[in-house]
């Protein structure tokens, strides 16, 4: 059966479900911070949302944190989404001597002990 003239969404008005489905993914989804958080190296959530065993965390790859910022950069800045994002990289470590190990090893320490003492802090203030 042919097309009747004039029937359906007129050019450019956009589709209710689409539309509908964009809005519930950005509020309850929260795909934007969820990318800043991998890249920032957060801790992310896996595995199911609700149910009886313990969650699972995982931190993000490097690989994982600079796919994550394209995709950023490609929906902060469309224009520049045509040129392709890439990056050659080569991590190279030097061998450590023994105080630069306890160096690290120690810094790593302080910063843990610092962070759970302001802890410590807030809960006592609470």
């Amino acid at each position: 059966m042919p097309r009747v003239i004039g029937s359906g969404r007129e050019p450019g008005t956009p589709n209710k479900i689409v539309g509908d489905l964009r809005q519930l993914v950005l509020t309850n989804g929260r795909p934007i911070e969820f990318l800043c958080s991998v890249v920032r190296g957060q801790r992310v959530r896996v595995g199911p949302v609700a149910g009886p065993g313990a969650p699972e965390w995982v931190y993000p790859s490097f690989a994982d944190r600079l796919k994550a910022a394209a995709i950023l950069a490609a929906k902060v800045m469309p224009d520049q989404a045509q040129a392709q994002l890439t990056a050659d990289l080569t991590v190279t470590r030097e061998p450590m001597d023994d105080i630069e190990l306890a160096r690290r090893i120690a810094f790593i320490l302080t910063r843990a002990s610092d962070q759970s003492s302001r802890r410590s802090l807030t809960a006592t203030d609470a």
